[in-house]
């Protein structure tokens, strides 16, 4: 609470604020005949206030001011990056799925019935040939043949 707010209780608002400006005047008075200059301590509205040289080298020490700006100009380096490496991450994304959805769904003009001779098994080097060493270590049927009944199919 102010000065002029504590005496507007006891003498009313416009009483208390002529009472304050009397004893203001006849301070400034007094001071003016004790031969003391008043300064002005009020700035005008919106004029900043001088900050002394001493004072301003300390802050900009305690604040990192030097490290601030390089931080700042490295991150403005590396948000003008953002969009060409999105870009990039696109292409590179699509490119990928692409390949990707090659490997687990052949496109539909590669279809199975017309790729006879490239599929593994149809392919004439892999057929096994009279004398060959897989026909001589063929299997023989055992004892899963006698306990499930069944045989084995001929491959001639």
């Amino acid at each position: 609470m102010n000065k002029v707010d504590y005496l507007a209780q006891f003498v009313g608002k416009e009483r208390a604020q002529e009472l304050v400006i009397e004893k203001t005047s006849e301070a400034q008075e007094d001071l003016t005949a004790a031969g003391i200059k008043t300064a002005s301590t009020q700035t005008p509205a919106g004029a900043p206030v001088p900050i002394p040289e001493h004072v301003m080298k300390e802050i900009m020490e305690k604040l990192d001011i030097a490290g601030l700006s390089q931080f700042v100009a490295e991150a403005k380096d590396a948000m003008d990056k953002v969009p060409l490496l999105e870009k990039a991450l696109k292409e590179l994304s699509a490119t990928k799925d692409d390949d990707l959805a090659n490997l687990i769904a052949p496109p539909a003009n590669v279809l199975a019935w017309s790729q006879k001779d490239k599929r593994p098994s149809q392919k004439q080097d892999n057929k096994i040939e009279e004398g060959d060493e897989l026909l001589k270590n063929k299997p023989e049927t055992g004892w899963l043949s006698e306990a499930t009944n069944t045989k084995a199919i001929p491959t001639t």
